[in-house]
């Protein structure tokens, strides 16, 4: 990730499925991997083709029925989602 930053890829774009970096860290509940893409430049108010963005996403793929803490939806609000 580091490599894309340092050669001024974009980070606020999306794959053919629509999915951009921040997506996909989120998609794998990734807590340490979203942080570190937020603090690579990648904004938590990026919307992907569909108009969602990284919180929309964290909703999405939130493990239903469980406990699961919040911890992912509230890193992503601390940076403004």
């Amino acid at each position: 990730m580091e490599e894309l930053v340092k050669a001024n890829i974009n980070l606020d774009i999306c794959n053919k499925k629509s999915h951009s970096p921040l997506i996909l860290a989120i998609r794998k509940r990734d807590v340490i991997l979203v942080e570190k893409v937020i603090k690579l430049g990648a904004s938590t108010n990026f919307k992907d083709d569909y108009g969602r963005n990284s919180l929309h996403w964290a909703i999405n793929y939130s493990e239903p029925g469980s406990n699961a803490s919040f911890e992912l939806e509230e890193l992503l609000i601390s940076y403004g989602a």
